[in-house]
């Protein structure tokens, strides 16, 4: 039996984390959060409630154990590492640490991850500078702390995630558009150009590496091999729904001035490789229209949920 410890992992990817352990009966898995959205009830699984920020948290609710592999969605800062590996109760065999793909320093190619790297914050990054920035520090500080504690230490950078969950304006956008019956929002110029990659394929990734010597002391970029465009993503939605879809096209100066919701940004090139994680730990990757395609019935039956349950909840006229 493998004890599992996951940090965060209520949302998104670390919840379809959690659903694919829970698969196995040979996986135990403890989750540890705030408790903001509690996890279906599963045999293997318990979920305990406390703050990653507070080593007395840390201290008193999580157990001690010898933890074969501890999973850590939400570090956001140095400190937040320091506070868990400092007061971690029991002794860890394998630390693995959820990072982004946006600790490199942009550029056109496609990154590996021999590429440079952020030394401060990088303003063509708009508002998620800092973000990465903090990033590219937690790695830093995981480096470190598990060098010293001689604890196996991998890292994994995912690009753009999407699939079952997902809580961002991505695929979302057009999903709801489509469901909605109105038309997706298109730029007429946008040489914009990402790697993405499925949930469940992150999910399969970092299953691979539970204290897999392979993933010791590795980085890991998690990114399908498509460059993924506005196109593409067209495309792949007309040929899932095996009919054209209703666009709306907008030109860069109505987008200046408009203000679309775009779920993704028209002129950036996103592009890694994710090559080693398929190399090394045999990962293969889902192709875009199979996981949106994936994705979408998952959306549109989480979707028909609320509405029913909407619907339940409201009084009836006369």
């Amino acid at each position: 039996m493998a004890n599992i410890l996951i940090i965060g992992g209520s949302y998104f990817a670390g919840r379809v984390l959690v659903e694919e352990l829970c698969r196995d009966p040979n996986h135990d898995v403890v989750v540890y959060n705030r408790g903001n959205l509690p996890l279906p009830k599963a045999p293997c699984l318990t979920q305990l409630q406390g703050d990653r920020t507070q080593a007395a948290d840390i201290r008193s609710v999580i157990p001690a154990r010898h933890w074969d592999a501890v999973i850590d969605f939400c570090a956001y800062g140095p400190d937040d590492v320091r506070t868990l590996l400092d007061n971690l109760p029991g002794r860890a065999a394998h630390y693995l640490l959820l990072s982004t793909t946006s600790v490199y320093r942009p550029t056109p190619a496609r990154l590996s991850e021999e590429a440079a790297l952020l030394t401060q914050p990088d303003p063509a990054q708009g508002a998620q500078a800092d973000y990465a920035f903090q990033k590219r520090l937690t790695e830093q500080a995981a480096e470190a702390l598990c060098s010293a504690r001689a604890l196996p230490l991998t890292i994994v950078r995912p690009a753009m995630i999407y699939g079952f969950y997902n809580y961002a304006e991505r695929e979302k956008v057009f999903f709801d558009a489509l469901i909605d019956k109105r038309p997706l929002p298109i730029p007429t110029e946008s040489s914009g150009r990402y790697s993405m990659i499925w949930v469940v394929d992150l999910a399969n990734l970092l299953i691979r590496c539970l204290n897999n010597p392979l993933s010791h002391g590795q980085v890991f970029n998690a990114a399908g091999p498509e460059a993924v465009s506005y196109a593409l993503l067209l495309r792949s939605l007309e040929q899932i729904l095996g009919k054209p879809c209703q666009v709306v096209h907008y030109t860069p100066a109505q987008i200046r001035d408009e203000r679309p919701t775009l779920p993704f940004p028209p002129d950036l090139q996103l592009l890694y490789s994710g090559a080693l994680a398929g190399q090394r730990l045999g990962l293969t990757y889902t192709p875009l229209r199979q996981g949106l395609r994936a994705a979408l019935a998952h959306y549109v039956r989480c979707r028909r949920a609320v509405r029913q349950r909407s619907n339940y909840a409201t009084p009836k006229d006369g």
